[in-house]
């Protein structure tokens, strides 16, 4: 079997995609095995009752004179040879059926997709030798026979040869299983993962499903235990969902990421507009329109670079509620971590563009732009394992102590457990039970024995008749937490 893993590339415009992927080759060859009998020749009636779904094993039966196994096909053509002169007074004999039955249970066949059974089958093939007895007279009478010498038969007997080839038995179908998904690189347009799995088995096709939200952007088949998906839209939260077939059962496993950004808190009020109560409905028509016209007004003055930016999707204006007060507007400004754009620049050019509208009455005592606090709920994709540390208008995660993190290229965002006792990193005693808890673990001198240090349970325990302890060098308190 020959396998040759490709990369799966995934893109979306500016969640549309496009998806290249090579699918693993597997080739399977299987030589018959043939087994041949040598007959005299006569009339041959073969009945052969295959029922195999794969290439059966090619079977040829004849007999000899003495029926007995020998070298020859069954495409019986006899040589002429010799007159030979019977003595007077023989017979020769009349050659019964003989039977010849081989019986052959094929191997079983097991692929790396999906397991197939293979159903036993009994092949079996009926040679018939029949000879028309004579009474010679003492003339010479050319016989054709297939060797040269004189047989005179004094029995008649019937041979069967049984041949059985005992079946490989079929192993049980082990299903595929998904044990968890890394993050090989998160940025603001684009993405990309891995999963590990265990059981893997070749030429197994993984179907993977990108959402934004609710909403279905993508599903790709891929061989390879990798996804890269670009074109994508700074400070989403987007769902990755891995799914695999395996013995008839479906299995799952999903991640949600954030892509990278930097964002701008901003709010303006608008004094030659008044609020409407259709404002507080932001799926009505008359939202939707201010909506618009706010945005094509603000975009229409920045500056050639951000407009360009803008086009590309890495400078993106969410209008997050309208307040009423006249109207003011509640927006962030999004960009993508990979342009170099300060708040101080961005922080001009905006309220450069607002104070030159035309349309709208931009009250500039009541505009505000700051770095957005990305460390609140919501606002970021840090593990509930692990903490947000603000980084001005962006964020980075860290797991907490207990917890390693399973993708280390993106840290805090996949934080597991550490099992303390199945590692040993604990301080229990030995003659104490250690329990894992979530972060931390602890300890519990056995039935038995006596806890001698009570402020650290677990850590120092002896015998109840004081003879032996057993305790640790540096006690520590154990630390309870819980899992998100």
């Amino acid at each position: 079997i020959t396998t040759t893993p490709v990369e799966s590339t995934i893109t979306t415009t500016p969640e549309a995609t496009t998806i290249n992927t090579s699918s693993e080759a597997s080739t399977q060859t299987s030589t018959p095995e043939t087994t041949t009998i040598t007959s005299t020749p006569g009339e041959i009636t073969q009945t052969t009752t295959p029922e195999i779904t794969s290439i059966p094993k090619a079977t040829t039966i004849a007999s000899t004179p003495a029926i007995s196994p020998g070298t020859l096909t069954p495409s019986l053509t006899p040589e002429q040879t010799v007159p030979t002169t019977i003595p007077l007074a023989h017979t020769i004999p009349t050659l019964k059926p003989t039977t010849i039955t081989s019986m052959f249970t094929p191997t079983t066949s097991t692929l790396s997709s999906s397991p197939t059974s293979i159903r036993p089958t009994i092949m079996s093939t009926t040679v018939i030798l029949t000879t028309t007895p004579n009474i010679t007279t003492p003339t010479s009478t050319p016989t054709p026979v297939t060797t040269p010498t004189t047989t005179t038969l004094t029995t008649l007997s019937t041979t069967t040869i049984t041949t059985t080839t005992t079946a490989t038995s079929l192993s049980a179908c082990v299903p595929i299983r998904l044990i968890r998904i890394h993050l090989i690189s998160v940025r603001s347009t684009e993405m990309s993962v891995t999963w590990k799995v265990k059981n893997a088995q070749a030429g197994v096709s993984y179907k993977v499903t990108l959402f934004r939200g609710a909403a279905k952007m993508l599903t790709v088949t891929t061989s390879v235990k990798k996804a890269v998906f670009r074109r994508l839209l700074p400070d989403v939260k987007y769902r990755i969902l891995v799914s695999v077939e395996s013995c008839t059962q479906q299995r799952t496993l999903e991640v949600t990421v954030r892509t990278r950004a930097r964002v701008f808190k901003a709010k303006t009020r608008i004094r030659n507009r008044r609020f409407l109560s259709e404002y507080r409905d932001q799926t009505s028509p008359i939202y939707r329109r201010f909506v618009k016209d706010f945005i094509e007004d603000l975009v229409s003055r920045l500056s050639s670079r951000l407009r360009r930016l803008h086009q590309l999707f890495r400078l993106r204006i969410l209008i997050i509620g309208l307040i009423p007060g006249s109207v003011t507007v509640d927006f962030d400004i999004v960009l993508s971590t990979d342009e170099n754009v300060t708040l101080s620049e961005t922080r001009e050019i905006f309220t450069d563009s607002l104070s030159k509208s035309t349309q709208f009455d931009i009250d500039l005592g009541n505009t505000t732009l700051a770095d957005r606090d990305s460390c609140q709920p919501g606002l970021n994709d840090c593990s509930g394992n692990g903490i947000c540390i603000r980084q001005n208008a962006s964020y980075t995660c860290q797991c907490n102590a207990g917890f390693n993190d399973t993708s280390p290229s993106v840290p805090g965002r996949k934080c597991e457990d550490i099992d303390e006792c199945q590692t040993g990193i604990n301080t229990c005693s030995d003659l104490a039970a250690c329990t894992n808890t979530p972060g931390s673990f602890s300890c519990l001198c056995l039935q038995g024995t006596n806890d001698i240090n009570s402020t650290n349970p677990g850590t120092n325990c002896s015998v109840i008749n004081g003879t032996t302890s057993a305790n640790t060098s540096s006690p520590t308190t154990t630390v309870m937490t819980s899992s998100a």
